[in-house]
């Protein structure tokens, strides 16, 4: 699970490096433009253009491979070593490398990068010469070579493969990846047949953004329920980022009027506000691949903040504990005759004890579960409460069956029937992610807003393979999170597990009372028990706080990325420089001033960053709202409204935008100090 976590997340860093080698092989072309017309006009084949860009990207790539690979490692080992501090009381994480495995890194790198750099080289060569001489922009055709006929048609026929398959097998992966695939081809098609590039565009992209913000009920309804896994969240990413860029560099000239439109109010500085705006419209390509890296990586941030702020407000919430407030836990080896009478032979004033109840437990690897008519068992935990339990619990039920009339009904009617049985939300769901040895689910529930339709499970014990069937009559809430598995009266429980694994109190503490010193009195007390005791509230936040760490190494894990953004501003900042020097020279001729070129160059990369930056924050959020109110959710959680992690949100935007501005200052100071004769005689 953790190898999957982060294989997906780390793809969203390699999207992005990835548009950086075919972003930095643009401006290799840029820059020798006129040399590659030159070589063309005295007879030198596109192929060897071709040939002398890959030969000089493998260069690049065999000794960068290396240097990440090795970098590579020492991140791993920095990941290991948090993970272990993390879960090091639970499970024993230590960092650990074998040479294979480098090996392995390394090739996939170098493959991957040879195989973008001549996809870039190959599209590089492909230049009018008389314009590439002259260093002129290539000329706009009113309509597209028959290359994008080739590649329109050929994503026709795969994308409608992707869509027989995906149906065919139920795999939403395939299927939306063709339904992605269908308007950029029937755009590419379009486009050789002089139909408007900016409508086509802008069309295609909105369609594809309109499919991966369906309502996951309206997209059953329309095509039927799909089975999908954690990999969609990359698949949607890049195809939403993809979509969302491509929108924005054929539309973003509605800047330009925007700043025409407000320019009154800082008149002096309108002219370079207005070429800062323009010069990203002119080169869309690189515009675009700059937008997409910095959207890829904040798209992905905002999705893992938002919808971990959600599931922690929901699992930590003043119901987590079902209104007790201390746990007493004990081996079964020498049972508490009773609990009260037991802390007062040791001297422990029980006045502060409002309520007590008791369960007894068998773990997720001494029970086993399965819905009758299935082969195989699943391990999960079985418990068994008392009446004192089911009366005094505030455990609020996610579903009830129909004839209940409240939740308290249904917990001391399952006290009293020994037919009878709870579970938790979780079995609910279709399927947890990564599987795992701790999963049992239940299908066919039918339920009509808070009632459900009761359901037959069966549950065994693996000692003796003794089998008991039960009638599920109630879900409890996901924000009960201290309650897990499935829960039965004291009668049934003994009947299947005689001797149970542990045996937990639960105290509901008197108002006024001090419930840790409370619980340090209850172990120091029965400590000839065996007995260990917490506050549910600490074991709460231990528990979140161990997921919210997770959480943040793979934010960190994402973050990474940015470096990958960062580096392409500075690349395009300081090829801007040089590209510009003639035009620099023309402005400060005029009556530029320094402050106004340098403010130029800043202005540039922040709306760039800023607009990958609202892009990848707009998309995440949509997605995350999709994803949280989806059906597959609602199976097993309920989230009332949408709650957004801006401070999380605020970080990254600014830390994205803050760095943007530093790489871009030094180019700008550079600029600003071109002097006005060089720069003019410059070529």
């Amino acid at each position: 699970t953790f190898a999957s976590f982060f294989l997906i997340f780390g793809l969203f860093s390699v999207a992005a490096g990835l548009l950086l080698i075919f972003l930095i092989f643009a401006l290799l072309a840029a820059e020798r433009k006129p040399e590659m017309g030159m070589l063309r006009a005295l007879g030198m084949k596109r192929r060897h253009l071709v040939a002398v860009f890959l030969l000089e990207g493998l260069g690049y790539n065999l000794a960068a491979a290396l240097v990440g690979a090795v970098l590579g490692v020492l991140v791993a080992f920095g990941i290991a070593g948090v993970m272990g501090q993390l879960v090091g009381e639970f499970l024993a994480i230590e960092p650990a490398w074998r040479p294979r495995d480098l090996v392995v890194a390394y090739t996939l790198g170098v493959v991957v990068t040879f195989l973008t750099v001549a996809i870039a080289a190959w599209r590089v060569s492909r230049l009018n010469i008389v314009a590439a001489v002259r260093d002129l922009p290539e000329p706009s055709l009113p309509r597209a070579g028959r290359r994008w006929l080739v590649f329109g048609v050929l994503g026709l026929l795969l994308g409608g493969l992707m869509l027989w398959g995906g149906k065919a097998s139920d795999t939403l992966f395939l299927f939306a990846f063709g339904m992605s695939l269908l308007p950029l081809s029937v755009a590419a098609i379009l486009r050789r047949f002089g139909v408007a590039a900016r409508l086509l565009y802008s069309v295609a992209s909105a369609l594809v953004l309109a499919y991966w913000l369906l309502p996951d009920s309206l997209h059953n309804r329309l095509f039927g329920r799909m089975q999908g896994d954690i990999e969609m969240f990359f698949l949607s990413g890049v195809m939403m980022v993809a979509a969302s860029t491509v929108l924005i560099v054929w539309n973003a000239d509605m800047l330009t009027a925007l700043v025409g439109a407000f320019g009154r109010s800082f008149r002096s500085w309108l002219p370079a506000v207005k070429i800062a705006v323009a010069y990203p419209l002119a080169s869309r390509g690189r515009t675009g691949l700059t937008i997409a890296m910095f959207s890829l990586i904040i798209f992905s941030l905002v999705v893992m903040s938002t919808i971990n702020a959600n599931f922690m407000a929901l699992f930590a919430s003043d119901r987590a504990g079902a209104g007790w407030e201390i746990t007493a836990s004990q081996p079964p080896t020498n049972p508490i005759p009773d609990f009260r009478q037991a802390l007062a032979d040791a001297g422990v004033d029980t006045s502060g004890i409002a309520a007590v109840g008791r369960v007894l437990q068998m773990g997720p690897f001494q029970a086993q579960a399965r819905q009758p008519g299935d082969e195989g068992w699943s391990n999960y935990p079985v418990s068994g409460f008392d009446a004192a339990f089911a009366r005094e619990s505030e455990a609020p039920l996610q579903l009830r069956a129909a004839g209940y009339e409240s939740d308290q009904a249904v917990w001391e009617a399952v006290s009293e029937d020994p037919t009878l049985a709870l579970v938790d939300a979780n079995t609910l769901q279709s399927g947890g992610f990564g599987g795992g040895p701790v999963q049992f689910t239940i299908q066919g529930v039918e339920r009509q807003g808070t009632t459900m339709q009761p359901v037959r499970i069966e549950i065994r014990s693996p000692l003796d393979n003794r089998v008991k069937q039960l009638t599920v009559v109630g879900v409890i809430d996901p924000e009960v999170s201290s309650l897990f598995g499935i829960y039965v009266g004291e009668r049934a429980f003994q009947e299947l597990f005689p001797e149970p694994a542990s045996i937990t109190y639960y105290l509901d503490v008197a108002p006024g009372a001090d419930a840790r010193a409370l619980s340090r009195q209850i172990e120091a007390g029965l400590i000839r028990y065996g007995v260990q005791s917490s506050v549910i509230a600490d074991e709460v936040a231990e528990q979140t706080s161990i997921a919210r760490g997770f959480i943040r190494l793979i934010q960190g894990f994402m973050a990474l990325g940015l470096v990958v953004g960062i580096a392409a501003l500075g690349v395009v900042s300081f090829r801007a420089v040089v590209e510009r020097r003639h035009q620099i020279g023309t402005l400060r001729a005029i009556g530029y001033r320094q402050s106004m070129v340098a403010a130029g160059f800043l202005l540039e990369s922040t709306i760039v960053t800023a607009l990958g930056v609202l892009s990848g924050l707009v998309l995440g959020l949509l997605l995350s709202r999709l994803v949280l109110f989806s059906e597959d959710f609602n199976e097993s959680f309920q989230f009332e409204t949408l709650i957004v992690p801006w401070g999380q949100i605020a970080f990254f935007a600014g830390l994205a935008l803050a760095v943007a501005l530093l790489m871009a200052y030094v180019p700008a100071r550079q600029a600003s100090r071109v002097s006005i004769v060089e720069a003019l005689r410059y070529e």
